[in-house]
C-alpha cells in the first residue's frame, strides 16, 4: 500500500499480510483511519494513495489494484 504524508508530501510503501477473510481495501482504509485517529501532538495525517493485492498460489498469481485519488 502507498500512503502520504499529508504535511511533507512524502509517500510510503509498505507490505502487508493479512487473513484471505477481509477485504485488502477495507482492511488498508481502516488502518490508516486508525493511524490518523490516534495520531500524537505535531504528527502528521496519512492518506491513502494506492493498494496492490499480490496473491501467490501454486496455482496462479493474481494482481488487483485500488488507487485513490482524495481531495
Amino acid at each position: 500500500m502507498q500512503t502520504k504524508i499529508i504535511q511533507s508530501g512524502h509517500v510510503i510503501e509498505e507490505t502487508y499480510e493479512i487473513d484471505n477473510s477481509v477485504s485488502e481495501k477495507v482492511y488498508a482504509e481502516n488502518l490508516i483511519n486508525n493511524f490518523n485517529s490516534t495520531l500524537w501532538p505535531n504528527e502528521s495525517p496519512r492518506e491513502l494513495l494506492s493498494v496492490i493485492v499480490i496473491e501467490e498460489n501454486e496455482e496462479s498469481r493474481k494482481e488487483r489494484s485500488w488507487d485513490f485519488f482524495m481531495q
